[in-house]
């Protein structure tokens, strides 16, 4: 148990845990958060943290926008190639615009040496090669990148959840489009790919499939295109800018579901106080 850190990102894969903290750096478990070790990095704002699906690999974003990377018994070395991207000198967080920070790192499950960085506010950038080098905002792609997820099975889609709305990725995150239709905010701040959907996402969601549920109208888990596929935000209505509003599609394969928690390729709609 953790008590009295400043918890603000957390990323786990079985019984190992890694932690990002405000001001305090990282921390490691590796029998599932009964013992902690604390990780040395040169920055101490800790913004995104991952472990890499294909290899275990850990990975720490922090502000300012450093990337850092272990690899089996290695120490923590620092993805420098980050520093190459053009676009870095405008790199600018609104409520802090002297700095920004490595929003979210997103390791491909597919291929090892895939790997897209969300930079708020800078944008979407990939790296191909495990990180030596790293292609600059995406097109297509959000600029106001809040989180990145890849298909778990469908190889090459991920989506992005942004404060300037949503985008999915059909080619390994080379090239995005929006995702826009049928949320009424858009803002973007959380999103989950549905592991037990394979066609989920194959293509942009057509704005009449989605409609909103009536009161007391039937909602719940996709029933694989013979049903409905939908929910509600089971956030606490004290928090949850989206009023629980629920949503229902006529495919299982299209995607908003409403609110501001994970669902199925669901780009969450809420407002954010940071």
């Amino acid at each position: 148990m953790l008590e009295g850190v400043p918890v603000r990102c957390v990323a786990a894969d079985r019984e190992r845990v890694i932690v990002g903290t405000q001001g305090a750096g990282a921390l490691l478990s590796s029998d599932g958060g009964r013992r902690w070790e604390r990780m040395e990095l040169p920055e101490r704002e800790v913004f995104s943290v991952a472990i890499g699906p294909a290899d275990g690999t850990l990975y720490a974003g922090t502000e300012p926008s450093r990337l850092f990377v272990l690899r089996g018994d290695a120490d923590w070395t620092e993805l420098e190639a980050l520093q190459d991207i053009p676009s870095r000198e405008r790199w600018s967080f609104p409520p802090r615009p002297w700095t920004h920070h490595v929003r979210w790192i997103a390791p491909d499950p597919h291929r090892q040496q895939r790997l897209l960085v969300a930079i708020e506010l800078g944008g979407v950038m990939l790296s191909e090669d495990g990180g030596e080098s790293f292609s600059d905002h995406r097109p297509g792609a959000k600029r106001d990148p809040h989180a990145i997820a890849w298909h778990p099975l469908a190889e090459g889609r991920a989506y992005e959840a942004a404060g300037d709305g949503a985008a999915w990725s059909p080619d390994g995150g080379r090239t995005w489009s929006a995702l826009d239709a049928g949320r009424e905010l858009g803002y973007c701040w959380a999103l989950a790919a549905s592991p037990t959907i394979p066609t989920a996402g194959t293509s942009p969601p057509r704005r009449d499939l989605v409609r909103r549920t009536q009161p007391g109208e039937r909602t719940g888990a996709s029933t694989a295109g013979t049903g409905t596929l939908g929910a509600s935000c089971p956030c606490p209505a004290s928090r949850c800018r989206t009023r629980s509003r629920p949503w229902q599609t006529s495919s299982s394969a299209a995607w908003p579901t409403g609110g501001c928690s994970a669902a199925p390729i669901a780009a969450r709609a809420g407002r954010n106080s940071r």
